[in-house]
């Protein structure tokens, strides 16, 4: 069981659209493997999250990469994909959050 101190956002589900116009190759796989990365980059100092210890394979987001977006979903937002994605590089403007 995962304890967690702090914010924690009780929304069910969470999208976005990512533009793939302006990402490098690598940030297009660092986004693939966004758990793996963000404690990697943690490790090393380039990103820093209260939850990094507690994450796992059950916080993934899936990812579906088309020919000019990548869509990112969950069901339950565990691991913070736009404080990721802005940290990795990616600009802004080219993320849609996705409502329902």
């Amino acid at each position: 069981m995962k304890i967690r101190n702090g914010f924690v956002s009780n929304s069910s589900s969470s999208s976005f659209i990512i533009s793939k116009g302006n990402l490098s190759e690598e940030q297009i796989k660092k986004i693939k493997n966004h758990i793996s990365c963000a404690k990697e980059m943690n490790e090393t100092g380039e990103y820093s999250s209260s939850f990094i210890d507690c994450l796992d394979d059950n916080d993934r987001w899936s990812v579906i990469e088309k020919d000019e977006v990548i869509e990112v979903y969950t069901i339950m937002d565990n691991f913070d994909m736009y404080d990721f994605l802005i940290n990795i590089g990616v600009d802004d403007n080219d993320i849609e959050s996705v409502r329902y």
